[in-house]
């Protein structure tokens, strides 16, 4: 058997698959909140070779990382270079790095190319996307970011590459569905009649708003509430009214579920004006993957093209067919682009 295992290293979640001659046996995601150590990812790292089962040494491991963000580090090549340090002490058998453009590279030559390595599980996702799946815009609606990437020619056709030039070209959004602080989904919301400025503190999150429209499962959110406050319809409402300076037992869970669903549409249409700038003209499917890939859906309706999720436009399979592969899109793909070169 080959097993191979991968793994996307995120700011604040760490998310893994475990492949096995080709096939998803597992996918796991666990909370880690890197910005408050180094630690916080030796622990989740461990918990997660304890919670799963692989045959040790003679497993791969391909890594991606978005983690070097995160302020715990002073500049991005520190960040990749610390993870790095940690990843290849805490993961044994032979490891590669994916280096977006450049492939999978070895630690070291990670180490040499930090800017390379830098957030580059959007690219290993379309880069699967072009070699299994077709033309198509891959739209991975996350936690925390968009990524919007079409792919044509079996050719990933980014603008950018950094988070940067990504942001300028309109291929990377700062809006998901869980963390995103509701005072970034807009800055006002019209409420009876009136347009209501949204108060710019941390009073609610996005998985507030998706709680509230029933998007999302109440307890799809693994972070603690702004408040700390329970995930509940009712902890959700009062969270949200706060944004427009209300309590709950003045205003109500209806007035709450007219402003998320707001929010919603507001949400969609920073999301539409994206894709139209990354691929105005276009009419090709779109290819939809994240928790909140119901978004996607959502946009190609309204769009009129035609729209698959990433693992049935990549041709994944696993080992149980209600795995919910959408969600672990560049830990599948980084794994499976390195099963494609096994020994």
């Amino acid at each position: 058997m080959s097993t191979v295992v991968g793994w996307d290293i995120g700011g604040a979640n760490l998310k893994l698959s475990v492949l096995t001659d080709g096939v998803v046996r597992a996918t796991l995601q666990l909370p880690c909140p890197l910005w408050r150590g180094l630690d916080r990812l030796e622990q989740a790292l461990d918990q997660a070779r304890q919670r799963l089962d692989w045959p040790g040494r003679k497993t791969r491991h391909a890594v991606t990382l978005t983690g070097e963000l995160v302020d715990l580090f002073p500049d991005r090549t520190t960040g990749v270079q610390q993870i790095l340090d940690v990843v290849v002490a805490r993961l044994p058998g032979p490891l590669a790095v994916y280096g977006g453009p450049s492939g999978l590279l070895s630690p070291a030559a990670a180490r040499e190319h930090p800017t390379s390595v830098a957030s580059a599980n959007w690219h290993g996702s379309a880069r699967l996307l072009a070699m299994t799946g077709g033309d198509g815009v891959l739209v991975d609606v996350g936690s925390t970011t968009s990524d919007i990437i079409p792919v044509r020619d079996a050719t990933v056709c980014h603008q950018g590459l950094s988070d940067h030039e990504r942001l300028v070209s309109g291929e990377l959004v700062y809006a998901g569905v869980l963390r995103t602080p509701v005072m970034a989904m807009a800055r006002s919301v019209r409420l009876d009649r009136q347009q209501v400025p949204l108060i710019a503190e941390l009073f609610a999150t996005a998985a507030d708003v998706y709680r509230l429209t029933g998007d999302i499962a109440l307890d799809a959110d693994p972070w603690p509430t702004a408040d700390g406050g329970a995930r509940t319809v009712e902890g959700s409402a009062r969270r949200l009214l706060r944004m427009i300076g209300l309590d709950f037992q003045q205003a109500g869970l209806d007035r709450a579920r007219t402003l998320a669903q707001q929010l919603r549409r507001l949400q969609l249409r920073t999301l539409g004006r994206a894709l139209d700038k990354v691929d105005g003209a276009g009419t090709a499917r779109l290819v939809a993957a994240g928790n909140g890939r119901f978004l996607v859906h959502e946009l190609a309706q309204r769009l009129g093209r035609p729209c698959d999720d990433f693992e049935q436009a990549c041709a994944i399979h696993a080992l149980d067919p209600d795995m919910d592969l959408a969600n672990f899109a560049p830990a599948i793909a980084v794994a499976m682009l390195w099963e494609q070169t096994r020994d």
